[in-house]
């Protein structure tokens, strides 16, 4: 073999080893990038995962909460509604209490209209029995007409048995004897003379 041949048979193997070198660090790179990313997949699948725990229990917590803000509302709105029901029963039993106050205020001035015309007749008894008072007279004899003044007189209580006399001196002007009942005895305008009352028939009283 001469020498430009086994230049050439250098060569080709040179290309050989060169390529199979080239072949082999290729195929190293393609498993490398293989594994790396293989790894990748890995990490992005936990991650997946992780994420997705996280967005259940993000969405249980926010279940958890919308609950709870649901149920607070929910007192809110029972407490609302007992705080209107109690307003409404305050007004009632103020109004009711307003009515009772006006209608006491009403019985107080009718009870003091009542107390004043009781005390009103009271006055007007009093002084009708002052006047009655005054005109009875008791059993006796009285000058007529300094003492007792003519009219007529009757007793003021049923009698069994009375006798009455205007009297002259021992003349008798005029008398009256009653058995029963209450007789009315007239006294006349005579000067000098005088009403004698027995005591059988009580007192006696001015009717006109």
């Amino acid at each position: 073999m001469n020498s430009g041949n086994r230049a050439r048979s250098t060569l080709k193997v040179a290309g050989g080893l060169a390529g199979a070198l080239a072949l082999g660090v290729f195929l190293g790179v393609v498993a490398v990038d293989a594994g790396a990313v293989a790894d990748l997949e890995a990490q992005v699948s936990t991650s997946k995962g992780d994420l997705q725990r996280q967005e259940e229990a993000s969405k249980s917590e926010r279940q958890r909460h919308e609950t709870a803000i649901a149920v607070a509302e929910g007192a809110t709105a029972d407490a609302q509604g007992i705080a209107t029901a109690a307003e409404d029963s305050l007004a009632t039993a103020q109004a009711g209490l307003a009515r009772r106050a006006a209608a006491l205020d009403k019985r107080t001035t009718a009870v003091a209209g009542a107390e004043r015309a009781v005390l009103k007749r009271e006055k007007a008894v009093s002084v009708t029995e002052d006047e009655i008072d005054a005109s009875m007279i008791e059993p006796g004899t009285y000058l007529v007409p300094s003492e007792v003044e003519a009219g007529r007189y009757r007793t003021v209580d049923d009698i069994s048995d009375c006798y009455m006399s205007q009297d002259k001196g021992s003349n008798i002007v005029n008398n009256l004897a009653e058995e029963a009942g209450r007789p009315v005895f007239t006294v006349t305008s005579a000067p000098g003379t005088t009403f004698t009352i027995q005591p059988e028939c009580g007192a006696v009283q001015k009717i006109d």
